[in-house]
């Protein structure tokens, strides 16, 4: 069940019927456009990301994970994402940012 959205896109409507389920009934859907803008600003490189609703049957608990490739060394990369969780905290309120996941890989 995963989604990809341009930047250009409304991804609210673009989202498939379930991840957008999901995000309501965790109280999240208000806070999607700011994690977005978030992850953009911080990485810039993204033309691309995907929503996805996983579980982790080990806690048995569900997440939206939003994923993207992003470019860099190491070092740089790991400067930005921690920039951009401190951001989250400040704009994200717990629980709700509990419920989120930015995850990425290096190209």
């Amino acid at each position: 069940m995963a989604t990809h959205i341009s930047s250009s896109a409304n991804f609210l409507e673009k989202l498939p019927e379930g991840v957008l389920r999901f995000c309501k009934s965790e109280k999240i859907v208000d806070y999607l456009e700011t994690v977005e803008n978030l992850i953009r600003m911080h990485f810039p490189e993204v033309n691309e990301v995907q929503y996805s609703v996983e579980s982790d049957p080990e806690v048995d608990e569900r997440y939206l994970v939003i994923s993207a490739k992003v470019s860099g060394d190491v070092d740089d990369v790991v400067e930005r994402y921690d920039r951009y969780v401190a951001e989250l905290v400040e704009k994200v309120p717990w629980p709700q940012r509990d419920k989120i996941v930015f995850s990425y890989d290096i190209t």
